[in-house]
This record gives structure tokens, sequence and C-alpha cells, in this order.
């Protein structure tokens, strides 16, 4: 489950439909925030009552939504001729939010996608709906859509044959449904919901192997005699066509939510095709627009253009909250638009790779490592990249005297030069020497972490308030463990060497070696697309974005190269609100 925030504002949304289901016309905002403020007295509220009927939340949001409403509900007055007849001062008040707060902002955007749904051919009029969030189980059934979807995709991983395939499928089974489907609600018929409730608890659901192999057999026209359809995901795609059918009769709506910024929000359908899906895939074009390793930054971004639209991204970086050292990951912003699709792990990001063609890129970094590190650096359990567990040990370990540790704390200090010489030849091309990294981004930023500020302005220096000064602190401290610079009796930052006693704390190390883990794998990741480097070919570079972009977009796992596409994981139908 998301955290409780998003929870309730999908589950507001939940709300807002049936409300706007039972008043068969437009809501507004205010109908919405009425709902709010007579939610403590739902049993003696008939209007309440009948809108909860109709809706499937967690139990957990009407606290949380209702303390949000006492924080942001306000009343004002209304717009000149907003009441036909005003008898006293108080028919003047309405309720509403305060502009420009996140309850306004989401107040509005639930009304506003509510109208859209119910305007729209989508939804029938002839039915009444129950508006279930995506975790809650429908029905009896103790299982909902996505669940149900990732069960089946771990099954197909515990049966696999294939070797990619199940190399594929493990990726996959590590994640959740959204992938599958990413919608948040779901708007189902209630007259049907005894019969799907029996078809998600029921372990027959439809299988579509033979029809896969038949399709193809089949399959004509450029891309698609070389098409690989695998037989262990037939469940899974006899499941696509039970949503599907779904979807046709207008039983069950499956609708991925974004905030809407109008009141006329964007909806578009995302239809699973079958082979009619792949020849589109096949047609649509990538381009690589611009490459930024972004020097200042652990991070490295590739934008590109997908199907002539601009503003795709992939956003390679560390997304650990703690003290954790984890592999990075890619935000992927859809293009054209502001929105974000989801993220990639790194490890089926290098599956990408690997099977599109990329590996030239990965050997030519491979070699530049064997020659600044000679033969230390593993390879990794599960990607092609750098792994992360070596940075796991700088952080970790202390380095005592007589430990084969290779990776410890001690040899942090000494290797960061060699990988400020390996980060600047992925990002620039070439391998400096040590001496002329000896004062690069990297090397001060490791030195700022750890406690030594050579061969750093003052301006450069992170800095915080501290009994009502500017001052000079470690960059790694957080809160309690914040503290000043030591300086000398003329007002200079003390210089620390490796051979004095840091004053950085142990936890100073994990963000040290966590900064050149995040330097070093988003810029791996990213020169396997850069088209300044010579090898894989452009149209290599270009399946590989492709590939990510459409697993990240819910259109499913599918692999492309020059002639041919294999599709691991078919996305089933949605609607797409907002945004």
């Amino acid at each position: 489950m998301a955290n409780l925030a998003t929870t309730a504002t999908e589950s507001l949304q939940c709300i807002a439909s049936a409300m706007r289901q039972k008043e068969g016309g437009s809501i507004t905002s205010s109908d919405l925030l009425d709902f709010l403020e007579n939610e403590k007295e739902r049993r003696n509220n008939p209007h309440n009552k009948e809108v909860l009927d109709h809706v499937d939340i967690p139990s957990n949001v009407i606290p949380f939504l209702l303390n949000w409403f006492r924080q942001g509900g306000v009343y004002e007055f209304p717009p000149a001729g907003y009441f036909e007849k005003i008898d006293d001062d108080e028919s003047n008040l309405i309720l509403s939010a305060k502009k420009g707060s996140n309850l306004d902002q989401w107040v509005n955007s639930c009304v506003w996608i509510a109208n859209k749904l119910a305007d729209s051919k989508y939804l029938s009029d002839s039915k009444k709906y129950r508006f279930y969030h995506a975790d809650q189980p429908v029905g009896n059934s103790r299982t909902n859509f996505k669940s149900k979807a990732t069960s089946m995709i771990k099954d197909a991983k515990a049966n696999a044959v294939d070797s990619k395939f199940r190399t594929a499928i493990n990726l996959l089974a590590r994640g959740s449904g959204d992938k599958w489907n990413p919608a948040d609600i779901f708007a189902i018929e209630i007259n049907k919901i005894n019969e799907i409730a029996h078809q998600l608890r029921s372990n027959e659901m439809p299988d579509a192997s033979e029809e896969i192999f038949k399709m193809a057999r089949d399959a004509k026209g450029n891309g698609k005699k070389d098409l690989k359809f695998y037989a262990e995901m037939g469940k899974l795609n006899g499941y696509n066509r039970y949503v599907d059918k779904l979807f046709e009769d207008k039983e069950c709506i499956p609708i991925s939510l974004k905030k809407a910024g109008s009141a006329n929000p964007s909806l578009k359908l995302l239809k699973h095709k079958d082979l009619k899906g792949v020849d589109d895939a096949l047609e649509l074009k990538v381009e690589i627009t611009k490459v930024d390793y972004k020097p200042t930054a652990d991070k490295a971004i590739v934008e590109f253009s997908i199907g002539g639209k601009s503003g795709a991204m992939l956003d390679f970086r560390g997304f650990e909250t703690t003290s954790k050292i984890e592999n990075v990951q890619a935000q992927i912003q859809a293009a054209g638009s502001t929105a974000n699709h989801g993220k990639i792990t790194l490890p089926l990001y290098s599956f990408i790779v690997e099977e599109s063609g990329g590996m030239t890129a990965i050997r030519a970094q491979q070699r530049v490592k064997k020659k600044l590190f000679g033969n230390i650096i593993p390879n990794s359990t599960d990607s092609v990249f750098t792994p992360a567990s070596i940075f796991v040990d700088y952080a970790n370990k202390k380095g005592v005297r007589g430990s084969n540790d290779r990776f410890n704390r001690r040899t942090l200090i000494e290797d960061t030069p060699a990988w400020a010489q390996y980060i600047q030849w992925l990002t620039k091309g070439a391998i400096p020497s040590e001496k002329n990294v000896a004062n690069t981004e990297v090397v001060r930023n490791v030195r700022q972490k750890l406690g030594d500020p050579t061969g750093s302005a003052e301006s450069q220096m992170p800095t915080k308030k501290i009994g009502g000064q500017k001052k000079v602190v470690f960059a790694s401290a957080k809160s309690e463990l914040m503290k000043e610079w030591k300086r000398d009796n003329k007002g200079k930052l003390i210089r620390m060497t490796p051979s004095s006693k840091y004053q950085g704390k142990p936890q100073d190390f994990v963000w040290a070696a966590k900064y050149i883990k995040n330097k070093v794998q988003s810029a791996e990741a990213v020169f396997v697309v850069d088209l300044a480097r010579k090898a894989p070919k452009k149209t290599i570079k270009e399946a590989i974005l492709k590939s990510a972009y459409s697993y990240a977009a819910s259109k499913g796992l599918r692999i492309f190269s020059n002639t041919e596409i294999k599709e691991f994981l078919s996305a089933s139908t949605y609607l797409k609100v907002g945004g």
C-alpha cells in the first residue's frame, strides 16, 4: 500500500465519484467539503450514508481526511449571485478550502475528475457502481485485481522453464501489481460484485497459452515473425482478456489518477491490444535529445522524445531515505507531461541493457575499472553495473590491521581519487591523472563529508545557523550530529588529512560511500545510452530507452531490438485521468 496521504487522496476520489453518481449531475468543491464536515454525523445523515454505501476504502483514511479538513476548511462569502435569495447574513457563508492549500488542490482535483468520469462514455448512466480503492478486497474475495495479477506473476516465476523468461519474471515478481495495471481505484458495477469476487477468488482463471502460441505462429509483417510470447504467462494474458471484457461491458473500470489542474482534466484510455499493441510499439520512435551527468549532484539524467513528444526523462539517482545503501533507480517522466510514470530498478534496467544488445558499453566500463583498480571490483549479483555491496563495505567496515576486507573506511579514502577518475571518464570520455582529480568536485565532496575541507572555498562549504550566525558545518551531519568545523586562531578552517583522526562520525562514511555509489551507478546507467559514445549503436540505445519507458508507463515488459520484441508482461486496460 502507498503512504497514508496518497491512499487518502485516492479514497477521497472514490467518495467524490460516489457523490457525483448519487447527485446525477455535476458536483462542486463545497459539496465534497460538506460531506467531510458532516461525516461525524453520518449515522443520522442519509446523504453521507448513501455515498459511503457506494465506496470501499481503507478505514484509516476517514480520520486522516477529517483532520485534514479541520486544518484547511473555512467559511467564506460566496460570489455575487451564488444564492437566488438571500434571507439573512448567515446564508451568505459557504464552506470552502483555504485557497492554495493542499486540501484546496486535492478537493478541486477530486471533484473535477468525478465530473469528467461521470460525463465520459466509459461509465454507464444506467448502472450503479461501487468505487473501490485498489488495495481493498472486492466483495468477499479477500483479494483484489492487482494482488491477483501479482500472485500470477509469482506463480509464473516458480514454474518458468525458459531461462531468460525466468530472469525477467524474477525481476517483475519483486514488485507490486502496478506495472501490470497502475489503477488507483476501480469502479465496479454493484450487481456484478459477487460474480467478480467469485472469479478473483477462483484459481481457474482463463488461460491464453494455446492462443498465444497460435498468435505467434500466424503473426505477419515487420517484426511480428520474431515475436516471442511465453506460455508461462498464459494465465496472466487470459486474465488481461477477462479485465478487458469487464471494461468493454462497463462492469469494472480500472482508473489511474493524477492530480487534475483544471476543471477539464485529460482522460485517456490505455487498452490492452495483444498483437496490435506490439505493432504500435514497433512503430514508436525514440530520439535521445540530451544527456546530463549533473557534475554538482549525485545523479544523471537522459532526456528523449517518444512518439514525437518531447519531455520523456530517465532520472537515475539514489532513492534511499535512510543510511541504507542500495542500487540507484530511474524515475521516469512521461513524454509531453510533467507527470512521473514511476521507477525502474537498476537490476531490471540491467536486464533490458543485456537483452537489447547494450553490453559493449558495459565491457568498456569493465576495462576502465580494471585499469584503475586492477581485478578487485567484483561482479554484481543482480546487475551488470558496479555493485552497491562494495559501498556498503566502504561505509561499515573499519579496516582493522590484518583484515582481508578490501573495501573499508580506510580504503574508501585511498580509492576516492580512482573513483573520481572513473566518473570523469564516464562523463567526459577521458581518464585524467590522479593529480588532476585531486581537487575535483567528487574528491572535494568526499573530503567534506568526512571532515576535511581541503581545497574548498568557504563559499562551497555547507552552512547552518548556529547561535544566530551562519557557520560552516559538516555536510553529512544531521540534527544532533550537526557541528561546526574547527578553525585556527586566524579564523581559517583547519585542514585535516587522511593521516589525522577525522572529526566525522561513522555515519559520515555512510554518506561519503553513498555519494560515490550514486555518482558511479547513475553515470554508468546513462553512459549506455549516451550518443557521445560510439558503442552500442544508436538503434540499440533507443531500443533500451523504449523498453524502459514502456515498462515504467505500465505498458508491460517488452525488450526491443531492430527486428523483434520479446514480450514478458503485457499490461491490461485502464483509464488514465488527470495530470
